[in-house]
């Protein structure tokens, strides 16, 4: 064998992608270039996805000339040296050189670091096919994996195989604009160097697939199969990194990455710090949730210990032998990252403000991040599918709690079988005195964005494949029908009860739909009782306006059962009465407040009797009041109150958060 002289080159480094933290990176990145001259070369190469920018009037680079005539972002970095848009105010090190063109920016570089949104790695891995060093090597940047029903694979893989190139990943506690301000946090590097590139143990054991190694080595080329974490081999061929180079290990990778404000722990785990990245979000989801809900510290801190739990089964369930524990519960990509993403990261701030307003994530993530989702939230959804098909999600209970956290309407139908079961039970046991009604409400009503209900989205994944919906709500209600169990649902649509109206007994109209007129004469043609709320600041005035218009015929346009596009006329639909659900003035169910409705619906010839929410405004959005609620109400009845003529009461409610312990005891 040869004896392997000193390197006569260097590596040239490119950062592909440039936002906030790609820009962080690339600031990193290009001091230790310039710091260690024998190894790299000084320039570093950024690929800036070009775009025309106005610079604001409060930086300093803002030139009164050009006022706010825009500028070519990739011209702004490359002259005043600092992103204004991305990442303002921070110096960029002059040795960045900020390229609108990928294909240029990669030219003749052997490390490659990647940082940009995961929907662009196809993308960019087809552009760069063929136009890089068929020995260079990677660094994701990227937090998360890609998860579907069928499979679950990392980013660094999706662009090692992509390019053919061996590509390891940095992940950990790290919020950018600390980093970029050299506030002093640390990171976790995963790389495990190639057998191709070293045959030397690294510093935490050997390759997890050196075993597995096939090696074609000749004078002038060594390859190897490209393997994936869990020793799969891909279609790719890895190429050795030329002995003119210095060696691509550890060391080296530590001087790219390592700075007095940024310290770096290197390992071989790949896989783990990628799920790290991933996982933690779930949990910092359930941690926002808890305390948007007031259930203090010792619950938090129960959740970060079993979703840390549940990250690392996860990761040894489905990876086998490469994930380690320990990168987990030591390293800043495992147990540091899920400390910060559960005290102040996206994630944990936008449940914990869902929680407080009694409202869906995804309409925090409206008002909060312009509609961007959340990585917490897609997450939870892909990671449950994935453990759904293979029938494993109840072994991880905390990961399913964070799932079904939310809807307060029917989203699994199995358990609404179940519920219902158990409510026949409760319905024979007091028939002579009451009858009970299974509240069944299939949609949910938003003002702006989040899910709509079992109707309008069955899979709960913004697939929206409404037919299947109708199918599914139309099913369940004929298996509860048959179980001997009268249904009780919200006409929100004014369309589906076509499909769904023979098999309902009451219906409701919303606080923000009694008055609108096309659910005035629906209810109009229904053949049930139809409740309508009061407004949502808790006055009669519009409720007591439907009831009025209800008992009258309308004519208008429709749909069939069969769906076709017809005008249809009603006969009216004396059946209706008021629901008291409290509102933004205050409660409604105290006795003053019965008397003073009932009042008001005898004034208006309409009927006099009232159904009574325990929920909503009366409950004051939280749930636990409802049994005050109910209770106020039968001493009212006790005392003979003949206008109270039912309740509505949120059932079958499962604070998931607080259940998951008990598969961990």
């Amino acid at each position: 064998m040869a004896t392997l002289g000193a390197p006569s080159k260097k590596h040239k480094v490119t950062v592909v992608g440039s936002g906030n933290w790609g820009s962080t990176i690339a600031k990193i990145v290009a001091e230790n270039t310039k710091a260690h001259p024998e190894t790299f070369e000084e320039d570093v190469q950024m690929w800036v996805y070009e775009e025309e920018v106005t610079i604001p009037k409060e930086s300093k680079h803002y030139d009164e000339s050009s006022g706010d005539k825009p500028q070519k972002l990739t011209e702004i970095i490359n002259k005043y040296h600092e992103n204004v848009k991305y990442l303002p105010d921070i110096a960029l090190p002059k040795n960045i050189i900020a390229n609108p063109s990928v294909e240029e920016a990669v030219k003749d570089s052997s490390i490659l670091i990647f940082n940009l949104p995961h929907q662009f790695i196809g993308r960019i891995s087809k552009q760069l096919e063929g136009k890089i060093l068929p020995f260079a090597r990677g660094v994701s940047c990227i937090k998360g994996v890609n998860v579907t029903e069928s499979e679950i694979s990392l980013f660094s893989e999706w662009i090692g195989e992509g390019l053919g190139i061996y590509c390891g990943a940095l992940s950990g506690a790290n919020i950018a604009n600390e980093i970029a301000l050299e506030k002093w946090s640390e990171t976790t590097v995963a790389y495990d160097p190639p057998v191709i590139d070293s045959q030397a143990a690294t510093p935490t054991g050997p390759s997890p697939s050196s075993s597995q190694i096939n090696l074609t080595i000749t004078d002038t080329d060594k390859q190897q199969d490209l393997k994936d974490s869990r020793g799969r081999t891909t279609k790719a061929r890895l190429r050795a990194v030329p002995s003119s180079y210095p060696p691509l290990d550890h060391s080296v990778f530590k001087s790219l990455f390592h700075r007095p404000y940024f310290h770096v722990r290197m390992v071989s785990d790949v896989a783990g710090v990628s799920l790290g990245g991933a996982l933690k979000n779930i949990v910092a989801l359930a941690a926002g949730f808890v305390e948007g809900r007031g259930w203090g510290d010792n619950a938090k801190a129960a959740v970060m210990r079993v979703g840390l739990l549940e990250m690392v089964e996860f990761g040894k369930e489905f990876f086998g032998h490469s994930v380690h524990t320990a990168t987990f519960t030591e390293e800043s990509c495992g147990v540091a990252d899920l400390i910060t993403s559960c005290s102040g990261g996206r994630n944990f701030k936008c449940a914990r403000m869902a929680a407080e307003r009694n409202v869906s994530v995804a309409e925090v993530e409206k008002t909060e991040l312009n509609g961007q989702m959340l990585q917490g939230t897609s997450t939870a959804k892909e990671v449950n599918s994935f453990l759904k098909a293979r029938g494993r999600e109840d072994a991880y209970p905390l990961f399913k709690a964070v799932l079904v956290i939310g809807p307060c309407s029917i989203h699994d139908p199995p358990a609404a079988l179940e519920y219902c079961d158990n409510l026949v039970k409760l319905k024979e046991k007091y028939k002579d005195d009451l009858l009970i009604v299974m509240r069944s409400y299939l949609e949910k009503p938003r003002t702006t964005v989040g899910w709509k209900g079992l109707i309008n989205d069955p899979d709960i994944d913004n697939s929206f494949k409404i037919n299947k919906g109708l199918r599914t709500s139309r099913q369940l209600f004929v298996d509860l029908t048959e179980k001997g169990m009268p249904l009780a649902s919200e006409m929100l649509d004014t369309i589906s009860p076509q499909f769904l109206a023979d098999l309902l007994s009451v219906g409701a109209v919303g606080a923000r739909t009694t008055e609108s007129q096309l659910h005035r004469e629906l209810a109009s043609g229904l053949s049930f009782p139809v409740g309508f709320k009061n407004g949502t600041d808790g006055t009669l005035g519009v409720a007591i306006d439907a009831i009025g218009a209800v008992k009258h015929p309308h004519h208008f346009l429709s749909v069939t059962k069969p769906g076709v596009v017809a005008i249809v006329g009603t006969v009216g639909n004396e059946d209706c009465f008021v629901i008291l659900r409290g509102g933004t003035k205050g409660t409604n169910y105290d006795a003053d407040s019965i008397a003073e409705a009932k009042a008001a619906l005898d004034k208006a010839g309409v009927n006099p009797r009232l159904m009574v929410d325990c929920s909503h405004g009366n409950s004051l959005k939280n749930h636990k009041n409802q049994p005050k609620v109910a209770k106020v109400l039968a001493e009212q009845i006790e005392k003979g109150d003949s206008s109270i003529m039912g309740v509505m009461i949120e059932s079958n409610i499962n604070e998931a958060l607080l259940n998951f312990t008990s598969h961990y005891i």
